[in-house]
């Protein structure tokens, strides 16, 4: 999968990179951020299988369908790191407030800071 950066050049052209360079260079060269340059449909199929499934199988499936270039074993060693959690299963509960309201809690992580949610994988 390619990522294309949100700002710079003539925004007909935009710059393309793989996964792993957007990871070690966040910041695209104009200032931008990096995004997928297509998402895939994930289909119900994909979202039925994994209804109640962990947080890691649903990573790693997704993850797997993103086709990006890191190899299937440093992803499961990365989101391994996700079992310092409280629930490993369910990193980041989501929780009723009201009837039309959730609130995800991004604080069940080894720091308690929502940090650990995007930083865990980096050890």
């Amino acid at each position: 999968m390619k990522f294309i950066e949100t700002r710079g050049n003539d925004g007909v052209n935009p710059i393309e990179t793989t996964f792993s360079e957007a990871i070690l260079s966040p910041i695209a060269s104009f200032g931008g951020l990096y995004v997928p340059k297509e998402l895939p449909v994930l289909g119900e199929t994909f979202l039925s299988k994994h209804l109640n499934s962990s947080y890691k199988e649903l990573a790693s499936d997704l993850l797997a369908i993103l086709d990006i270039d890191i190899e299937p074993s440093v992803i499961a060693e990365a989101l391994a790191l996700y079992d310092k959690f409280d629930d490993p299963s369910n990193p980041v509960p989501v929780v009723k407030v009201r009837d039309d309201l959730y609130v995800s809690e991004l604080y069940h992580g080894p720091t308690r800071a929502f940090k650990d949610m995007a930083l865990q994988p980096f050890g």
